[in-house]
């Protein structure tokens, strides 16, 4: 069986949850959890009960709460965020990076005060990938000072990594997916 594309899952209240598999897509439209948000589709499935027509996003019906799990702030996980980019000048030489904080460190406590800042030193609002030069230039200087722009950092609330996971409800166990799969398998 050839591979198939990935489906954006969204809960009831139009956040996203979830990239799956087309396979476990058709399970949770078949199975009455889920339903296609638009009539674009991205391909087929042809198992026992007919042709599925893979939508690109699925919306979960009455998924309950969905509690935002935060993945704690790493210096790798900076570099990976920036896609192992300097912000300042684009430099991807990955053995000549760092990581910068944009308000400095023996600046913290001063500006955090003034700006009322509600994250720490070591975080994702105030970390972003550099290269050696461009973090030694900047020094313990503000991005003000200096009269120079960060590039756009990917779009993550707050700069915050965040992934879902539903609580309340189980999508369907991987007993039923496997046995659907093994079908699909079967018939194709």
């Amino acid at each position: 069986m050839s591979r198939t594309p990935n489906v954006l899952v969204i809960s009831n209240t139009g956040s996203p949850i979830s990239v799956t598999r087309a396979i476990r897509a058709l399970f949770l439209v078949e199975q009455g959890l889920a339903y296609p948000v638009t009539d674009t589709t991205i391909g087929t499935i042809k198992y026992q009960g007919g042709v599925f027509s893979i939508p690109e996003v699925i919306q979960i019906k009455n998924c309950g709460y969905i509690k935002p799990v935060v993945i704690p702030w790493t210096k790798k996980g900076v570099l990976k965020r920036d896609n192992y980019t300097c912000v300042y000048c684009g430099d991807m030489t990955r053995s000549n990076l760092s990581i910068d904080h944009i308000i400095p460190k023996s600046r913290f406590a001063e500006v955090s005060k003034h700006k009322k800042l509600n994250y720490t030193l070591d975080s994702w609002e105030n970390t972003v990938t550099a290269c050696k030069k461009c973090n030694q230039y900047k020094s313990s200087k503000l991005i003000e000072e200096m009269g120079i722009t960060i590039k756009p950092k990917p779009p993550l609330s707050d700069f915050t990594i965040q992934w879902t996971k539903i609580q309340n409800r189980e999508l369907g166990s991987e007993k039923a997916i496997s046995s659907i799969e093994g079908n699909l398998n079967g018939s194709s």
